[in-house]
């Protein structure tokens, strides 16, 4: 019987609130979550994975002192449901210049791959989405990276991915429509 029990299939929102209040007044069950990581069950994982997302939008410093390990996450777990949390908690942190590319470059692989989820790319689209509204020039490597696998997964991304790409280039044209007039 593992400490972590609690962490289980069937979990509801509400029950993931309590564990978010939970952690956030304990920063032990963080620390200790993060050291018996590898030895938990994939569900476990991918539970704990899920609160530290929902205490990184209400609590960020609760969750900063482990980005390294949660960008480790993203880069190796096996896992799309952990990379994908993982992706979310990250984008709610502050990171340092050097994270923050780091994230951005992963964001650029995990959009335009054909082996991951749906889910996992969007989260990679909402990285690069921000990064655009800095560097208006990465809007053509994002509709890029859309454009290539917008014909895979489901009809619903497909059709999203299309309307994206139409909302990527009037945002663009704005952008540097903006820019040229300053």
């Amino acid at each position: 019987m593992s400490y972590f029990d609690y962490l289980r299939t069937g979990m509801l929102r509400n029950e993931v609130d309590v564990y978010v209040e939970m952690w956030n007044a304990k920063p032990n069950e963080i620390k200790q979550f993060i050291s018996e990581f590898n030895e938990l069950t994939q569900t476990q994982q991918r539970k704990g994975v899920w609160i530290l997302d929902h205490l990184s939008q209400k609590n960020a410093a609760a969750v900063r002192p482990y980005r390294d390990y949660i960008y480790d996450l993203v880069t190796n777990s096996k896992d799309s449901s952990v990379r994908r949390e993982s992706f979310g908690i990250l984008y709610n942190l502050e990171l340092t210049e050097e994270q923050d590319g780091r994230m951005l470059e992963r964001a650029f692989c995990t959009l335009s791959s054909f082996d991951v989820e749906t889910a996992e790319r969007l989260h990679a689209i909402h990285w690069v989405m921000r990064a655009a509204k800095s560097y208006p020039e990465l809007y053509d490597e994002i509709i890029d990276g859309i454009e290539l696998v917008k014909d895979i997964g489901t009809p619903a991304w497909k059709r999203y991915s299309s309307k994206l790409i139409l909302k990527l280039e009037m945002t663009k044209a704005k952008a540097f429509n903006s820019k040229s007039k300053k």
